[in-house]
């Protein structure tokens, strides 16, 4: 930005060298055109205000792929919010690790895990010798030794048929006596025959395994309900300290002071009722979308959010 343009020019600017319209944003951002032009004509009395401004200036600069924190930084430098703005960019304090817990808490699994291995090493043929003598192990053992045997002799039998039960009447009629070896039969029509039953039965599961259309349509428009009635999500991020209260589905979620910087996350399935001592200190985020301000500047505020807030936000271009 040159030293002589201005916020507003600035941004107008940026806008019309990517070919962008105050619609495409409004459209991809969800903030309403009014607003768009009340910040490029720097109308601030026709903004929210607050934390509001900054976010709307943070949502255009990444649709536009500008730095979001050069332009809120431009934004306050022209309507004189430093001081809100050097509370944002401040960095939190980092805390020292304890390097003396960490050494021994390691030492401590060191000797752990060597002791275990000496015990090893040292009594482990004993134990196993008194583990094989002990009578309740050497029972459990021998029942765990014979169902594993029962189960095993009894998949061969239940996972493929025996060739006796193939077996056609006129084969049996013809050698009551064998004991399920294949009688080859003289003529050519029981073979021919026995390929199309086969044919026939093998074909079956292929047929009965296609899916219906109108099933996976049904499918789908369940799942659609179950993605529908999900549950709703509300973030509260505060952008000074504000007396807060949240009520879901009618129950009393948080009530008390939000220092400033801090978001708070809750869920419902029907209704969220919010509650400020200043409006304009507390940003609300309903799946993801910006709610309108509770109230005027400066002043408390209180909104009720239901599921047809989620259209009627759209609707409005927020």
């Amino acid at each position: 930005m040159s030293p002589t343009s201005t916020f507003g020019e600035h941004l107008k600017r940026e806008r019309e060298m990517r070919g962008v319209s105050l619609e495409e944003i409004s459209a991809a951002t969800r903030i309403s055109v009014r607003f768009l032009e009340a910040l490029e004509n720097e109308h601030w009395a026709q903004l929210p205000g607050g934390i509001f401004n900054r976010g709307f200036i943070r949502s255009v600069a990444r649709f536009l792929g500008m730095d979001e924190e050069g332009l809120v930084a431009e934004y306050a430098l022209e309507t004189r919010e430093r001081p809100e703005i050097a509370v944002w960019t401040k960095e939190p304090v980092r805390k020292r690790r304890n390097w003396f817990a960490i050494i021994g808490t390691i030492v401590v699994l060191a000797g752990i895990i060597a002791g275990g291995w000496y015990a090893a090493q040292r009594y482990g043929p004993s134990i196993t010798v008194w583990h094989a003598r002990h009578p309740i192990l050497r029972t459990v053992m021998a029942k765990l030794r014979h169902k594993n045997g029962a189960s095993a002799a009894d998949a061969p039998v239940n996972g493929a048929p025996t060739v006796s039960a193939a077996r056609t009447p006129v084969e049996q009629a013809a050698n009551p006596s064998s004991n399920g070896n294949r009688v080859v039969p003289t003529n050519g029509s029981a073979e021919n025959s026995k390929p199309q039953a086969v044919a026939s039965q093998t074909s079956a599961p292929a047929s009965g395994a296609s899916l219906d259309p109108s099933a996976e349509a049904s499918n789908g428009a369940a799942k659609s309900a179950t993605v529908a009635a999900g549950p709703m999500e509300l973030k509260v991020e505060a952008g000074e300290t504000s007396t807060v209260t949240v009520a879901a589905d009618g129950k009393n979620v948080f009530s008390g002071k939000l220092d400033a910087l801090k978001s708070l996350t809750f869920h419902a399935q029907k209704s969220f009722t919010v509650s400020a001592s200043k409006s304009n200190a507390i940003l609300l985020e309903l799946n993801g979308r910006t709610v309108p301000p509770l109230g005027p500047p400066n002043q408390p505020g209180k909104i009720t959010l239901t599921r047809d807030n989620l259209k009627s936000i759209s609707g409005d271009g927020y």
